[in-house]
């Protein structure tokens, strides 16, 4: 699910066998993919609002598997927005991989969403 064309890179899934839905609105698009297309995993970026999660809830309860990003300052802002909080309550997000700048790097590390 690539809303705005940012994240589908052709030379890198060359040979994969994966379904493209892009510049439609990502709840829609997460919602039309689960009904049509049968996904075993959706991967969009950018989680941003309760509609998107509410899809996406949808969708992980009818057995898809979903990799997206959030934006936020660490992983507590993240874990505690609403709509974010909701979908790891549910057990959408098992793992959380948490980047952040240190001067011209990029470091990151895995955290287990719920203990």
């Amino acid at each position: 699910m690539d809303e705005r064309s940012e994240i589908f890179i052709e030379d890198m899934f060359s040979g994969c066998l994966i379904d493209l839905l892009d510049s439609c609105p990502k709840a829609k698009g997460i919602e039309i993919a689960t009904r049509v297309l049968s996904p075993e995993i959706i991967v969009c970026d950018e989680i941003g609002s309760a509609l998107e999660a509410e899809e996406i809830l949808k969708s992980y309860s009818q057995g898809v598997l979903l990799i997206a990003s959030c934006h936020g300052n660490d992983f507590e802002s993240v874990a505690n927005k609403p709509h974010i909080k909701s979908l790891i309550d549910n057990g959408v997000f098992e793992y959380a991989y948490c980047m952040k700048r240190s001067g011209d790097q990029i470091v990151g590390e895995i955290i287990k969403c719920k203990e």
